[in-house]
């Protein structure tokens, strides 16, 4: 556990010299539990033997570069399982930037409470990662997640469906609204992106890759530009989109390995830009 707090001028930075280089397996319920405000966790292999790979209880957290994956949960209980957990209902701006989370649960199970990337607060930024083969959602976000950007990341084969947002339980008088979800690929899901429970008219789903699977199920957000098209994925990267096919509105700056997106034109679906050079490490 970590539990030091930086400050807007001065983070805590917990760094893999080697992007995956530094590997933690803990054979505990959460492989790494962070409650330290204005941390940045760069870079980990992150694998563990319980229901969590990394539990954030802080706020201003950036969570970014990292590998988790191979978290078997292996009961479905109420309070299911994730790779990456923004926990704390009362927390605010934390950041979960170009991670890869695959393996959490069995989606053969189907136990709808174990996700890849799971975002319980206000604000912040779902960005550039890649959630597959994860027991329910890639993305899930729910209780206190209101004010969110869900942009440029890559949700696949997960057992119950790519990018879902609601609210409904704990802390209570919730709605989920003001989310934005951009140039997001997700593909081969039982269900593609969906609204449940209470969530409100200003949620904006723009110019996402919708192919296979359900949806998009929307209660009350506004749906545009919807591309039903097969990306062809080779190692993650699709090879059947147009670059620059997507919107600004919401992208992140730099893609999934540090390269620089373009401005002044559209940038590319999902988490690769496929004319930016390679960031060097650490690329946040």
């Amino acid at each position: 556990m970590t539990a030091v707090s930086g400050s807007p001028s001065a983070r805590i930075r917990f760094i893999s010299d080697l992007q995956f280089g530094a590997k933690i397996n803990a054979n505990a319920y959460t492989t790494w539990t962070n409650k330290g405000d204005y941390v940045d966790i760069l870079g980990f292999d992150v694998t563990g033997t319980g229901s969590l790979g990394m539990l954030n209880m802080g706020s201003h957290v950036r969570i970014a570069g990292n590998r988790v994956h191979d978290i078997p949960v292996t009961d479905c209980t109420s309070d299911g399982g994730a790779g990456i957990d923004n926990g704390n209902y009362s927390a605010q701006d934390d950041d979960i930037i170009g991670n890869i989370v695959f393996n959490v649960g069995d989606p053969n199970r189907k136990c709808p409470r174990v996700h890849g990337i799971y975002h319980s607060n206000l604000g912040g930024h779902i960005w550039n990662n890649i959630a597959f083969h994860n027991e329910a959602w890639g993305i899930h976000l729910w209780h206190a997640a209101t004010n969110v950007i869900v942009s440029n990341n890559l949700t696949f084969q997960n057992g119950e469906g790519g990018i879902i947002i609601g609210a409904g339980d704990a802390p209570g008088g919730v709605v989920a609204d003001s989310m934005l979800v951009t140039n997001n690929i997700v593909s081969q899901n039982p269900k593609s992106i969906k609204e449940v429970g209470r969530t409100g008219p200003n949620n904006n789903y723009k110019l996402n890759v919708i192919f296979g699977g359900n949806g998009p199920e929307l209660q009350k957000g506004m749906l545009s530009g919807v591309l039903h098209l097969d990306p062809k994925l080779v190692d993650f990267h699709p090879t059947a989109l147009p670059p620059h096919s997507g919107t600004s509105d919401g992208a992140p700056s730099v893609d999934i390995n540090g390269g620089q997106r373009p401005t002044g034109v559209p940038p590319d679906l999902g988490p690769y830009q496929s004319d930016a050079k390679l960031g060097s490490w650490p690329w946040l």
